[in-house]
């Protein structure tokens, strides 16, 4: 029986997949903020809720991307490398916009 080598600590694709997940610890603080949002004038009420709305689920996007995207890199790891950079690239540039969106 030929014994494979142990892996010990995380992979550079967990590293990865962890920080991408990161910001799902802030989401107490998102769920606190989400009532305020329909207090700027700046926003239609589509805005606040799809603001709202997204304050409230992000951390399950982001959670079932990498859950996927895990799954994934057991078949094809450049895809999953790849979709996680695109993933990581929607996501804060989606937060990005609504940070502009609304403090502008």
């Amino acid at each position: 029986m030929h014994n494979q080598p142990q892996l010990n600590g995380f992979s550079s694709f967990a590293w990865a997949t962890a920080l991408f997940c990161l910001p799902a610890i802030l989401w107490p603080l998102a769920l606190l903020v989400s009532p305020s949002v329909a207090d700027n004038p700046a926003l239609s009420s589509r805005a606040v809720y799809w603001f709202s709305t997204a304050l409230w689920v992000y951390p399950l996007g982001l959670f079932a991307t990498a859950l996927l995207l895990a799954k994934l890199r057991r078949t094809a790891p450049q895809a999953a490398w790849l979709l996680l950079l695109s993933a990581f690239i929607a996501f804060y540039g989606f937060l990005a916009y609504l940070i502009i969106r609304v403090w502008h």
